[in-house]
């Protein structure tokens, strides 16, 4: 996880190659240079007419809840799926800060240590972090955060993606880590607080918009049907 407690997180092009490198792509292949929407249950492009399996996905993870326009046969360039990825995480942060304020119990989401909100939004934008782990965090008991959060079907039964379970193992790791530190410290004069200094980084309300529509972005569709190579 990306080191550095300064950044906000949508904007640390750590954290931003990490959701990347999870997410995976797929590129047109007419076009290797272009984002092609494609089936996140096949991994293979979706043309125009056709319908997904899965979640309609493009870019880097990005499926309707960020781009509500999205359709069978898109192609964006690199430049339009780092926006749509960008407003994917700013909308989980925004999540993460509801869901988890600072309280008795609790430093809040933007007091945690950068590791710990990495491993948290990971999680979110995967879909992967339930309310149970979300009500640990808030009650301070990061000793049962890693079991809860690895308590999911995700997890134990990943299927054709083993990559799912790896990548909850190191965010699970990451809680780990917290609640060791936790426990190492000699203040108990704040439960819930580790050793780290809140965070000062807030970016502030959500944009208006955040969920209805992203930047003008330059679109093509596919018109001819795409065919696996042989």
């Amino acid at each position: 996880f990306p080191s550095h407690d300064n950044e906000s997180l949508p904007e640390d092009p750590e954290f931003i190659e990490m959701v990347k490198r999870w997410e995976g792509e797929v590129r047109d292949p007419r076009n290797p240079q272009l984002h092609v929407s494609y089936d996140d249950a096949t991994s293979k492009p979706v043309d125009v007419g056709s319908i997904a399996k899965g979640n309609l996905t493009i870019g880097w993870g990005t499926t309707h809840w960020v781009w509500p326009d999205l359709k069978a046969g898109a192609r964006i360039k690199d430049s339009q799926a780092l926006e749509f990825l960008k407003m994917g995480i700013k909308s989980k942060e925004k999540r993460a800060r509801e869901s988890m304020p600072r309280g008795e119990k609790s430093i809040g989401f933007d007091g945690f240590p950068k590791y710990v909100r990495s491993a948290i939004l990971n999680a979110l934008y995967r879909g992967d972090l339930g309310p149970k782990t979300i009500s640990l965090i808030n009650q301070g008991k990061w000793s049962k955060v890693k079991a809860e959060y690895l308590n999911h079907d995700n997890y134990k039964n990943p299927g054709r993606y083993p990559g799912v379970r790896t990548r909850m193992q190191e965010n699970g790791n990451a809680f780990e880590k917290y609640a060791n530190e936790l426990a190492k410290s000699k203040s108990n004069s704040n439960p819930g607080i580790g050793p780290s200094k809140p965070s000062k980084v807030h970016s502030g309300p959500s944009k208006p918009g955040l969920h209805v529509g992203p930047p003008e972005p330059d679109i093509q569709y596919v018109s001819e049907p795409w065919h696996e190579d042989s």
